[in-house]
């Protein structure tokens, strides 16, 4: 199953991501040793049924836990900005979770947001779609009196759309906010900048589009999964009062040390 004719689907992805992998060793095995340390301390972290804070706390856990694994099996794979895009996913993911670690009120504002979207969505319907059979039935119950109740209980409990730059301003994560998360608009949106990784170039000149794995940056990504679910192990260990064990720093210090060993050739690209 060559890789021009089945792409990423076909058994010569195989190849790409073992030579990948074969690369970054060190940086892989460092994302699976941290995934092996969380998977087992994760059953610390089953919530009880009347505690909505731990309950969503560890909800928001697991979804850093996937999409760090996620991340590390599309960067393997060599699809780059898709990784880069589950990087946005997981930082939003810790923000939350940080959040609601350190504000024993905010799962219910996070709650909360729902009304705000199934207001949006029937807002949308009724609007757009008056006459869609698709969504006659959402359409009658939203004209029933749904959209009313719903403005009746956002007016009523002062709920306001939470905004992700405040949230990560309120857990001190300002810094991830205007580094990791804004280059990581650029492939989320499919902005021109994002599109760089797809053209080969000879002497200034379009050479090719390079339909093949991409792993130019699979470092900077890697690094950059460890570095978030590290911060949501630390955070989820705080809000259920568990002791740190010394596996956290050892992990820390070998981030840190394949952080500075990160070669200007496969950093970021510059804006």
């Amino acid at each position: 199953m060559p890789f021009e004719e089945y792409g990423f689907l076909g058994k010569d992805a195989e190849f790409y991501a073992n030579d990948i992998y074969k690369t970054h060793k060190d940086y892989f095995d460092l994302c699976y040793e941290v995934n092996n340390f969380v998977q087992k301390e994760k059953h610390q972290f089953e919530p009880p049924d009347d505690d909505g804070q731990k309950v969503i706390a560890a909800c928001l856990f697991v979804r850093v836990l996937n999409g760090y694994q996620a991340g590390v099996i599309l960067s393997k794979r060599g699809l780059v900005i898709e990784s880069e895009i589950m990087i946005r996913s997981v930082f939003e993911s810790l923000v939350y979770l940080k959040n609601c670690c350190s504000d024993s009120g905010f799962f219910k504002k996070y709650i909360q947001q729902d009304t705000i979207r199934r207001l949006k969505i029937m807002n949308v319907v009724v609007k757009n779609y008056p006459d869609d059979a698709v969504f006659t039935e959402l359409r009658d119950f939203a004209n029933g009196g749904e959209i009313d109740r719903l403005n009746s209980e956002i007016a009523s409990n002062s709920i306001v759309k939470l905004k992700i730059d405040q949230l990560a301003r309120n857990v001190g994560m300002m810094h991830h906010y205007d580094t990791v998360y804004r280059v990581m608009c650029d492939s989320v949106h499919s902005n021109v900048k994002s599109l760089e990784k797809y053209i080969c170039t000879q002497d200034g000149e379009l050479n090719m589009i390079d339909f093949g794995p991409n792993y130019t940056e699979t470092r900077f990504t890697l690094v950059t999964l460890v570095d978030l679910m590290l911060m949501a192990l630390r955070d989820i260990y705080r809000l259920y009062e568990l002791e740190e064990v010394n596996n956290i720093d050892k992990f820390i210090e070998k981030l840190n040390q394949l952080t500075e060993a990160l070669d200007a050739s496969w950093k970021p690209s510059t804006p």
